[in-house]
């Protein structure tokens, strides 16, 4: 009799799995798309022609072409609102051998731009604070006035951005400034960066990367909840009420569960399997968060063999993917391999 207890129990939990709804992973040991979705030969939920056409699983989704939605390609192209480069100390120097200067990154992101649409703005996320150690963030520039060092707050020397943002300012280059927080609160940062750069008509806003917020052991970061995202946007829209806040991370679960209000949500996953799985992953972040506005960070090294050969059809499934779930959408590559990018354009 025990026996078959636990046989029942086993085909209890198989047929629980296979009937699992998802608009992520799908097949067979998985289980399937959500309504609408269709299974591609790859196991990603997804809507476009790549999901629901050849190889498409049809026991696990919609298999349609017709009627399952969006295909590849489609969207407004006007849904493209931003385009151009992460732009870091680090990594730019990395990728170039020194700091490239203001005018080289205006350069730079008019060149990128000059492959999409022309009413995208010239976008750059400028890194102002770089994670440390031990939850110290360090700025790169001096404590501004009625600010000092604190054992997790470090500053810089000297300003090692306020000659590019005077570029930016006067070729209208759209800017978000972002620190990689470490263990500090987040509006207190704000503040501080605000207190530094507010006069710049460039900047639009504010970012902070998850990954670098209270990092931990696992180096994932730490999870923003819809009060404190909340709590964040009021302090920056106070500063200015133009401005808007992007958060960073590469898990939907990182970001407020259902707070939308004046952000943007950007993604920097990487190291994918294929371009199935590019394009199912950018379409489930632009359907995701399709009550804000999305940005994808891209180029990283670890899909470099995926994009060598053509690195604006890359970026450009991307686009193609988000922007018929999501009216404001961002492309933005990496400074680790701009110079790479730059030298095949």
């Amino acid at each position: 009799m025990s026996d078959l207890r636990l046989t029942l129990v086993v085909l209890l939990c198989v047929i629980t799995a296979e009937v699992k709804l998802s608009t992520d992973r799908c097949g067979s040991g998985i289980g399937k798309c959500d309504s609408g979705y269709c299974c591609s030969k790859y196991n990603w939920c997804g809507k476009t022609s790549d999901h629901c056409g050849s190889g498409c699983q049809t026991s696990y989704g919609t298999c349609d072409s017709s009627s399952s939605g969006s295909s590849s390609g489609s969207g407004s192209s006007s849904n493209l609102k931003w385009v151009g480069f992460r732009f870091s100390q680090g990594g730019s120097s990395s990728s170039f051998g020194s700091v490239p200067s203001g005018d080289s990154w205006v350069s730079y992101t008019s060149r990128f731009k000059s492959y999409f649409t022309s009413s995208a703005k010239g976008t750059v996320i400028v890194i102002v604070s770089a994670y440390i150690s031990n939850g110290v963030t360090k700025f790169y520039f001096k404590p501004p006035s009625g600010y000092s060092q604190t054992s997790k707050i470090n500053y810089s020397d000297s300003d090692r951005l306020e000659s590019t943002l005077t570029k930016f300012d006067n070729n209208g280059i759209h800017v978000w400034l972002q620190v990689e927080p470490g263990n500090n609160d987040l509006s207190t940062l704000a503040k501080i960066v605000f207190a530094r750069y507010k006069h710049h008509s460039c900047v639009k806003g504010f970012g902070v990367d998850l990954e670098w917020w209270y990092p931990g052991s696992d180096g994932s970061g730490s999870k923003i909840t819809d009060s404190q995202a909340q709590s964040l946007v009021n302090t920056v829209r106070g500063i200015n009420s133009g401005y808007t806040v992007f958060l960073k991370h590469w898990e939907k679960s990182y970001m407020p569960p259902n707070y939308r209000s004046n952000l943007i949500f950007v993604n920097d996953g990487n190291g994918f399997d294929n371009l199935d799985h590019v394009k199912s992953y950018a379409a489930s972040w632009a359907s995701k968060f399709s009550g804000g506005k999305v940005m994808f960070q891209i180029g990283y090294a670890a899909d470099k063999w995926m994009w060598s050969s053509n690195p604006i059809s890359f970026a450009k499934a991307f686009r193609d993917s988000a922007i018929p779930y999501n009216s404001n959408v961002g492309i933005l590559w990496v400074d680790f391999t701009a110079k790479t990018l730059l030298d095949k354009i």
